[in-house]
């Protein structure tokens, strides 16, 4: 992230479950533009869950993966989680 924090921090929460969720779902129209229709919420409680299981992930890392995803120009939810899942050093079995 580009805030000013002093060194010494301690690291930004890591998300769960619902908060995961949420984040996820909150980043989506940000990103893509539109609203998650009722298969890409899906997908997005399904990844929330998958990420809440190994330990969650930061509101920044969900912000960076959806912004990688349309850096690349793919919208969409698998690709926003083969790149979590690769920051975040999980093994990726098929979805």
């Amino acid at each position: 992230g580009n805030s000013p924090e002093p060194s010494g921090e301690k690291p930004p929460p890591l998300l769960t479950g619902l908060s995961l969720f949420e984040s996820l779902k909150d980043t989506f129209p940000k990103a893509f533009g539109k609203k998650p229709d009722s298969r890409q919420i899906a997908q997005l409680r399904d990844l929330g869950k998958e990420i809440s299981s190994a330990g969650g992930a930061t509101g920044e890392q969900v912000y960076d993966a959806f912004k990688e995803a349309c850096d690349q120009n793919i919208f969409s939810v698998s690709y926003v989680r083969k790149i979590l899942l690769a920051w975040l050093g999980m093994p990726r079995a098929p979805p």
